[in-house]
């Protein structure tokens, strides 16, 4: 174990889930942006600049979901990693991370109401916040 790290009995167990859970939700918009309906295929084919929009609807609206899911799997790949490197170096979770998701899940779920799965990142962003009230950071001595 190195002087960085904390031992795994030390961190807070609440604490852990959240990391979990962004990369259960990562992971979930990753695979629904990369693999779907090979939309990728046909954005490379037609060159990639400016083609998620179509002259078609229906393909305007595929290729929009897709770069959606893919745009943003890919920060909240950066979250759960920080998120899960601060619970294993600290034992506990910053309250920012909390506060991030709230603030991305309330954006998302007020644009999108109610058609939207943001109200999983609204969920994390609430158990991330009390999770973190829960355990206050130590003051240093």
């Amino acid at each position: 174990m190195s002087a960085q790290t904390v031992a795994p009995s030390e961190a807070k167990p609440l604490a852990r889930w959240v990391p979990r859970a962004l990369w259960v939700v990562t992971a979930i918009h990753l695979l629904f942006g990369l693999l779907g309906d090979a939309v990728w295929l046909e954005i490379l084919r037609d060159g990639v600049v400016g083609t998620a929009w179509a002259d078609d609807d229906l393909l305007s609206a595929e290729r929009s979901y897709t770069l959606y899911f893919t745009a943003t799997g890919i920060p909240l790949l950066a979250m759960a990693q920080l998120a899960q490197d601060r619970v294993r170096t600290t034992g506990r979770l910053p309250l920012y991370v909390g506060v991030n998701l709230l603030a991305f899940g309330v954006l998302v779920c007020t644009v999108q109401f109610p058609i939207t799965g943001a109200w999983m990142i609204l969920a994390i962003g609430v158990f991330a916040v009390w999770t973190s009230l829960l355990s206050p950071p130590r003051l240093r001595e």
